[in-house]
């Protein structure tokens, strides 16, 4: 008999990946699923051993020879009946079953086999994953311990390098005082003219031009970069017949023009308005370096403590500010509030500090 592919139990079809088990009846070889037939002992003894219902079903009754009905000349017809002489089984071949059950057992083994292979490669493939992902875990712990060293090492420079309050406000003063220097680099090219009258459509220009050459200096159109005025509108202040004039700035296109100018209002000091097209009152005009904001109250600070203190001398020079007490002392370099101090407490004491 030719095994079926489906159960008898259940009529479903029985898969290769479904617990199975077959008749071992060579004449039956019958599948069923191991639950439809309540398998208990799953054991390979056991299964070598298993028969169908069908098969118990099928069987004789056992036979009692030592009945008196029965007699001795019938136990050799039983036997060779058992033995396979019965007439209803003389048509099967147990040849072609048994090729039946090994060309079956064949294909077993055959996706066996295929089914370890695929499992093989699926192992092969999560090994090689495994592997790449340890080297990145490898290397990631290395970048870990490298960093956690680096941060003990910061920490360490912290606690032992951390400034006090006073280094900090003494490297704040510093680096205000060095931007403050490089504000004034940028207004070398810079001259105020104060003391020029301040008027409605006024042609500053022209004045400018005019006040440089009272004091001595021609200048042409290609000397002059820009000139304006600077500061916020002064209000009238009681008392006066018009509000004060705002200073004029310009800008040169030569330092040595520049200097050249500065150098010949020092000659010339007591110049006036008088004849640079200005409204009367005649008054007279200054021509000085131009100052950033800091330098501007650090040089009035400075005249202020100078004239308390008796200093004869506070000048700017290239937008730098000195001051000295008298003539052949030492020269005092101004560039913050602390060196000012330096020159109260010099009435009384040489001076010390910045001087050269």
């Amino acid at each position: 008999m030719a095994p079926s592919s489906k159960c008898d139990i259940c009529d479903c079809t029985v898969l290769v990946s479904q617990k199975r088990i077959k008749c071992t009846n060579v004449k039956c070889n019958r599948i069923y699923h191991s639950d439809c037939v309540n398998l208990i002992d799953d054991s390979p003894g056991s299964r070598g051993r298993w028969i169908c219902p069908v098969c118990i079903a099928g069987r004789p009754k056992g036979d009692n020879f030592n009945t008196p009905i029965i007699n001795k000349t019938s136990k050799p017809a039983l036997a060779s009946q058992r033995l396979g002489n019965n007439p209803e089984t003389e048509g099967c071949s147990s040849g072609d079953t048994i090729k039946s059950s090994q060309g079956e057992l064949s294909s077993d083994l055959t996706r066996f086999r295929e089914e370890i292979r695929a499992v093989r490669e699926e192992f092969k493939a999560f090994r090689l994953e495994l592997l790449s992902v340890r080297e990145i875990l490898g290397s990631v712990g290395q970048r870990i311990e490298g960093l956690e060293a680096r941060m003990d090492v910061l920490e360490k420079n912290n606690c032992q390098e951390r400034p006090s309050y006073g280094e900090l406000e003494s490297k704040i003063e510093q680096l205000t005082v060095e931007l403050n220097d490089r504000n004034q680099e940028a207004l070398l090219n810079d001259i105020e003219f104060s003391g020029l009258t301040e008027t409605d459509g006024e042609n500053l220009m022209h004045t400018v031009m005019l006040a440089a050459k009272k004091i001595g200096i021609e200048l042409g159109s290609n000397d002059v970069v820009s000139v304006t005025r600077v500061g916020s509108s002064r209000n009238r202040s009681a008392g006066e017949s018009s509000p004060r004039s705002r200073p004029v700035v310009v800008r040169l296109a030569r330092r040595i023009v520049r200097d050249e100018l500065i150098k010949a209002a020092r000659v010339r000091r007591g110049a006036t308005t008088e004849g640079l097209n200005l409204p009367p009152p005649h008054k007279r005009f200054y021509v000085n370096e131009r100052l950033t904001k800091t330098n501007r109250m650090l040089y009035i600070n400075a005249r202020e403590a100078a004239k308390q203190a008796r200093w004869r001398f506070v000048w700017t020079r290239f937008g730098k500010i000195f001051a000295r007490r008298e003539v052949g002392s030492g020269i005092l370099r101004i560039r913050s509030t602390a060196d000012i101090g330096l020159i109260v407490p010099a009435v009384n004491a040489p001076t010390s500090g910045n001087v050269f």
